[in-house]
């Protein structure tokens, strides 16, 4: 009998038939078996293979796997030897994956790897970022189907988003006139309605945020114009550009995405004609085309400017003016896109698209 194993780290240890008694009972009831005692004179046909093999050499893990799996199929245990093999190849997968993830975890330490710019290098993204490829290891060796899973690491598709797979949903499109009529609680304590257009968007941007946390896609206002013009309405000019400059401000500081980014927020606008919500919609354009503190063009929020026969397309519409200035933005800060609700593609949903 041997009395030593070496282990796949090269650390000698003790040799114990007995787990390989285990391991064969163990792929044995994985096919309906149930005899210990076969069980154990397999482990004995292993060992005394390994001796033949080896003499007084001690034997490696990985010889004596290779013996367990020759013994069961020379012996008639065909349905058992593919029991074993499948585990054993799990267990190959699994070393892997953690021997991976902790090289990737080696890399994601290093200060000055920035493989996505927006994201810091905080502490806090950091950790975020180890959570990250942590989740991704797990999704693909224990929950995603192999062949889907080893699909995805070979590239033949990509499955975005991995690290969010089975925590939530991707994208959102939230009631902001709604919520701000209304107010709303994010989880500390309930928020009242606004009454003035720098407390509005102040809360618009939180609402983002809030919803961010709990979804890793994009996050979009849908009728950002005429959710907001009732607490324009009256408000002076410079007010309601200030409260869009603050708004655009927020939403490129207020750091709540996984890695520390910024949250991923989209407003859509341009068809709202009433006085209120025209001036939403120009001063959130000004305020775009102006930039950040030195000038900067911002990374959020998409503007998505609705387009529509009648409303803003031609000339002598009611706001055609805006569709220009949007043009003109879009030139100078490739901002906002434009969605054209007259597609033939977009026709049946009406004034929902």
């Amino acid at each position: 009998m041997f009395r030593s194993i070496r282990k796949r780290d090269g650390r000698i240890v003790e040799f114990n038939t007995n787990k390989i008694a285990a391991a064969i009972f163990k792929a044995a009831k994985a096919v309906g078996g149930e005899d210990q005692q076969l069980a154990d004179e397999l482990a004995e046909i292993v060992n005394q293979y390994l001796h033949k093999q080896l003499g007084t050499s001690i034997p490696t893990v990985e010889e004596v796997q290779d013996a367990v799996e020759k013994v069961l199929i020379e012996t008639g245990h065909a349905k058992t030897a593919k029991a074993y093999i499948l585990y054993r190849d799990r267990r190959t997968r699994l070393r892997e994956s953690r021997s991976e993830l902790m090289d990737l975890v080696q890399d994601i330490l290093v200060e000055t790897n920035r493989e996505n710019a927006n994201v810091s290098n905080s502490p806090s993204a950091k950790m975020l970022q180890i959570a990250s490829v942590a989740s991704k290891r797990y999704y693909l060796s224990r929950l995603i189907p192999d062949e889907m899973a080893q699909a995805h690491i070979d590239g033949d598709y990509h499955i975005h988003d991995l690290d969010f797979y089975a925590k939530t949903l991707t994208c959102v499109q939230i009631p902001l006139g709604k919520l701000l009529a209304k107010g709303f609680n994010n989880g500390h304590g309930f928020i009242r309605p606004p009454k003035r257009p720098t407390s509005a968007t102040a809360l618009a941007a939180i609402i983002l945020q809030s919803s961010q946390n709990d979804m890793h896609g994009g996050q979009s206002f849908a009728f950002f114009d005429r959710d907001m013009a009732p607490f324009v309405s009256g408000a002076p000019e410079d007010e309601v550009y200030q409260a869009m400059e603050a708004l655009i401000y927020n939403l490129n500081s207020m750091h709540s995405r996984a890695g520390a980014q910024v949250p991923f927020s989209s407003l859509n606008l341009g068809c709202d004609i009433t006085p209120a919500g025209r001036t939403v919609t120009k001063n959130l354009l000004l305020a775009y085309e102006k930039g950040l503190g030195h000038g900067e063009t911002p990374i959020f929020p998409n503007i998505i400017f609705r387009v529509k026969k009648g409303v803003n397309f031609n000339p002598g519409d009611p706001n055609y003016d805006l569709f220009q200035l949007a043009i003109r933005v879009s030139a100078h800060r490739l901002n906002p896109t434009f969605s054209f609700m007259d597609s033939s593609f977009n026709q049946e949903y009406g004034s929902e698209v």
